[in-house]
C-alpha cells in the first residue's frame, strides 16, 4: 500500500508564532497576499528573513 499524504520535508516546520495585530494592519496584510497570490505565511516569514538577514 502507497504511502498518503504530503511527503516530509527536510527541514521541518514545527514551531508556531502567534501574533496580534490591528484591524487596519490586517486588511493591509490581507490585500497584499491578495494581491501578490501569497499566503500570510508566507509573507510574515519573507518580512522576518528580511529584517533578520539585515542584523548579520
Amino acid at each position: 500500500m502507497a504511502n498518503k499524504g504530503r511527503p516530509k520535508l527536510e527541514k521541518t516546520k514545527d514551531k508556531v508564532l502567534s501574533i496580534r495585530i490591528s484591524d487596519e494592519m490586517y486588511q493591509r496584510l490581507l490585500q497584499y497576499t491578495e494581491k501578490h497570490n501569497e499566503s500570510m505565511t508566507k509573507v510574515a516569514t519573507k518580512g522576518l528573513e528580511k529584517i533578520l538577514s539585515r542584523d548579520k
